[in-house]
């Protein structure tokens, strides 16, 4: 019997653990119920509160740009009755209307304050008086009556106003923040609640720990997934710093061998031996040699703008044959050097193909994949360039019987830095942008380029498309520029400044301007460049952007604001040649722009133009200069 009554027991047992477990998981889940919905009703309290603050603080904010530019505008006001300068009046106009803006903006974040909308009308209407009280005073200045303007100041219409606006701003500003403290103390409190119901909830869930177990193993699976992407990332790192090593030490090498001859030569400006042929002989070598280093300037900062989308096209009608002509002979020397034979077809017909494209940078696309070719090809190999129009379509291929591309490295091909494994003393040096170049600039057309070869030692082909680009019939492209009849201006001497803390480069341009004619005066700095304009205003002034003392933007605003130097044409000469540092320097009063290295012909095109074309201009770029020389 007592058997039989244990195992009733154990049976009762059983049967009551699932009730238990029902009651609990019931219990638990009322908690949890009762927790979320006190998490739901304060969270949705934290958040009107929140957007009261954040209304408050607008509200705020209004008020305070109402006083700014009401005090602005004063500021501008005393400017102009000082100055007498117009300029100031859009200044004047621009900062009441941003009040009187402001003003309306309150008004209509207020609607629901009526102690707020009680305010408004008085503080708009002495807006609009002080307003009008200045505009009539500016109205005395504009008509040189200094008496009456006076009399106008000393009387203070306006200043009476403008105390009694801000004495309404003022109390208004103290009623937000007053709310701004009750709003603090409702959060604090939503605060408060928050933490008990989060205590509450936390506990509870405690008890579903184990609901997290598969949650966990997935969030493991995924820390896997992502350790491998790591992984993967960090192969692509050491790959893009392995290319960037191989970029640097090329570069260096590329800016070596220009300037080993360049060193050479400058030595031998030195010997008293120097006969005039041996002389033309160095003036040329430096010469083609300082241009090679600027090509490979051009092209780093021609592959930063496309980078960075601030490579603009100019679009015009070219002949296709022309930009095809042009790429060819840019080609040529490395083509001939290797005794490459090159067939050049282009679309049959007797009308030419008329593009709308960029001349110049589709032939540089076109002369980076025809100078590729003949690098990778073995000497006596054969190119061909080969035109298709299929209707408004065109594609232009490269071909080559070069080393080829295995195919695993053809994806690579287009990018930054990249060159062809095991074909490094083919390259002939080069950075690996050319190609870079050629995608970014085919791609600015509107078009796409690709590379294919059947593997090692098949030659390679790279295949421009450029959807759209032929021009309908009877579209005929524009004069080229120097088409039409030269006529040279005449010659006149000009007094011409150039400061440049590199001594030598300012002494350098310095002899270039004084071998054209003109009087020239060269000082190392910008202080020194404002006392010598002062003392002999210059017509023309070269201002290096750079100088340590005072910046050219610092003396070039300094020179335009003495009257004597007023009219002084400025030229500014930096390194940095982007749209925005053009306009930096027109806003600091230059009329030109040259970024270094200064080009000759660039500096002889802008003396040989009339001084008083290019006052007053935006600062325009130095190839635009010379092309407005050349036309």
């Amino acid at each position: 019997m007592t058997e039989s009554l244990h195992r009733r027991r154990r049976s009762d047992r059983l049967i009551a653990r699932p009730d238990r477990w029902l009651v609990g998981g019931c219990v638990l889940a009322l908690v949890l119920l009762v927790s979320l919905l006190l998490n739901d009703r304060n969270t949705r309290a934290q958040q009107a509160n929140e957007a009261w603050v954040v209304h408050t603080h607008a509200v705020i904010d209004a008020l305070t740009a109402v006083q700014a530019n009401l005090r602005t505008a004063e500021a501008v006001h005393r400017r102009y009755l000082i100055t007498g300068q117009p300029e100031h009046l859009a200044g004047f106009d621009a900062a009441v209307t941003a009040a009187l803006d402001a003003a309306g903006r309150v008004r209509r974040m207020t609607v629901d304050n009526p102690h707020q909308q009680a305010r408004i009308p008085a503080v708009e209407q002495g807006i609009g008086e002080i307003a009008q009280a200045w505009r009539e005073t500016s109205q005395l200045r504009a008509a040189q009556d200094v008496q009456a303007v006076r009399q106008r100041v000393a009387a203070g219409p306006a200043t009476g106003r403008m105390g009694d606006v801000l004495a309404h701003l003022e109390a208004m500003t103290n009623v937000e923040r007053h709310l701004l403290a009750v709003r603090g103390d409702d959060a604090r409190q939503a605060f408060t609640t928050a933490r008990v119901t989060g205590v509450t909830t936390g506990l509870a869930s405690l008890l579903l720990v184990v609901t997290f177990a598969a949650l966990l193993k997935r969030h493991l699976d995924r820390g896997l997934a992502d350790a491998r992407a790591l992984r993967q990332l960090s192969a692509d790192l050491r790959e893009a710093d392995r290319r960037k090593d191989r970029f640097l030490a090329t570069l260096a090498h590329e800016l070596r061998n220009p300037l080993a001859p360049v060193r050479t030569a400058a030595a031998l400006l030195t010997s008293d031996h120097l006969d005039r042929g041996r002389l033309a002989w160095v003036a040329d070598v430096i010469r083609r040699q300082v241009g090679h280093m600027a090509s490979l300037l051009d092209d780093l900062l021609d592959v930063a703008r496309i980078t960075q989308g601030k490579l603009v096209l100019r679009r015009e009608p070219v002949v296709l044959a022309d930009v095809v002509q042009l790429a060819v002979e840019a080609a040529r020397p490395v083509v001939d050097r290797k005794r490459h034979r090159l067939e050049v077809h282009l679309p049959p017909g007797e009308a030419p193909v008329v593009l709308d494209a960029d001349p110049v940078r589709l032939a540089q696309a076109l002369t980076n994949l025809l100078t590729n070719a003949a690098k990778y090809t073995d000497p006596g190999g054969s190119l061909q360039l080969r035109a298709v129009r299929r209707g408004a379509d065109l594609q232009l291929a490269v071909n080559d019987s070069g080393v080829g591309i295995a195919p695993e490295a053809l994806p690579q091909v287009f990018d930054m830095f990249s060159q062809v494994e095991g074909s490094a003393g083919r390259s002939e040096g080069g950075l690996g942008i050319g190609l870079a170049l050629t995608r970014g600039v085919v791609e600015l057309h509107g078009g796409s380029v690709l590379a294919r070869s059947a593997g090692r030692g098949h030659g390679s082909e790279f295949v421009i498309t450029l959807p759209g680009a032929v021009l309908p019939a009877g579209r005929a492209p524009g004069a080229h520029p120097g088409g039409g009849a030269a006529t040279e201006a005449p010659r006149c001497s000009h007094r011409v400044l150039v400061a440049d803390d590199n001594h030598d480069a300012g002494e350098a341009l310095g002899a270039l301007v004084q071998t054209l004619g003109h009087r020239v005066q060269v000082v190392d700095g910008g202080r020194e460049a404002i006392a010598t304009a002062c003392r002999e205003p210059p017509d023309l002034a070269f201002l290096d952007i750079g100088m340590p003392d005072l910046d050219g933007h610092a003396v070039a605003r300094a020179l335009r604001a003495d009257p004597a130097t007023q009219g002084t044409v400025l030229v500014a000469v930096t390194g940095w040649g982007q749209a925005a540092d053009r306009a930096h320097s027109a806003a600091s009063g230059f009329d030109a722009h040259l970024t270094k290295p200064v080009d000759p012909a660039t500096v002889r095109a802008l003396l040989a133009r009339p001084l008083h074309s290019l006052r007053g201009q935006e600062a325009v770029p130095g190839d635009a200069v010379q092309r407005a020389a050349e036309a």
